[in-house]
Order: C-alpha cells, then structure tokens, then sequence
C-alpha cells in the first residue's frame, strides 16, 4: 500500500499468486522494501501454505 504524506492511500497491491492471501507481519526492511509474509489458500490446494514477497518502495 503507497500512503501519502496526509494518510491518503494511493494505491493497493497483491501479489500475482493464485487464491486468498492472509498478511500476517509487515516490515520495512534497510533497503526501503515493504516486506510481507502470510498465508494463503486456493482451490484445488486448500490447506494454508506460506508466503513471502515484497514490494518495490515506489
């Protein structure tokens, strides 16, 4: 998520991976990265399997 000086949201982002996503824990890590981990589920694979990704810093 891209938040503006005032708190406005700029814009939103999810990963391109396949069925719902579950952030749980969010850091920034020394590099400006937005790093994001959590779970999630599809389909054809409902057990929860874990993920982690990261967002550019502009």
């Amino acid at each position: 998520m891209h938040v503006s000086e005032s708190g406005v949201t700029l814009r939103t982002h999810r990963t391109d991976l396949p069925g719902e996503e579950k952030p749980g824990v969010a850091l920034l890590d020394a590099e400006g990265f937005l790093r994001v981990a959590g779970v999630r589920t599809t389909s054809e694979q409902p057990v929860e399997a874990p993920f982690v990704t990261r967002f550019w810093p502009y």
